[in-house]
């Protein structure tokens, strides 16, 4: 059954990016397998944000950036924007679930997928599965 959406995660990305990151290989088929089905891609303004934060030294920065730069222009890429009312709407989010360490980007992902219906997000960060989501990117 074909993915109608999937969520990219900075976790993906900095997999995709950087050959030292131990899943960079199964990251870089799995986007290939995702792309060769058209599979629409879902991103935010909050995640590029983290992404780029992470990916900020010399090596990874170029790579970065063009990372950045296709999934701007790919007609097959969503970038939520960032605002303050999200940012109020996300501090509501991450403050409700103290009981768990996600982050506030994590949150902010949350509440997108929750609101366009996604169901699968390319990351391998466990606490989406946490929050009922299927993560894609697996050892």
């Amino acid at each position: 059954m074909p993915i109608s959406e999937v969520f990219v995660d900075s976790s993906a990305m900095m997999a995709m990016i950087s050959r030292a990151d131990s899943l960079h290989s199964v990251a870089v088929a799995l986007h290939r397998r995702l792309h060769a089905a058209r599979t629409p891609f879902v991103t935010s303004d909050w995640v590029l944000a983290e992404f780029l934060c992470v990916a900020a030294r010399p090596l990874l920065r170029p790579a970065a950036v063009r990372t950045i730069g296709m999934l701007r222009t790919s007609p097959l890429a969503t970038i939520v924007p960032a605002s303050r009312d999200e940012w109020c709407r996300i501090f509501e989010f991450f403050e409700r679930f103290s009981d768990k360490a996600w982050s506030f980007v994590d949150c902010s992902s949350m509440l997108i997928c929750r609101e366009r219906g996604i169901r699968h997000v390319f990351t391998y960060d466990h606490h989406f599965e946490q929050f009922g989501l299927e993560v894609l990117l697996r050892r």
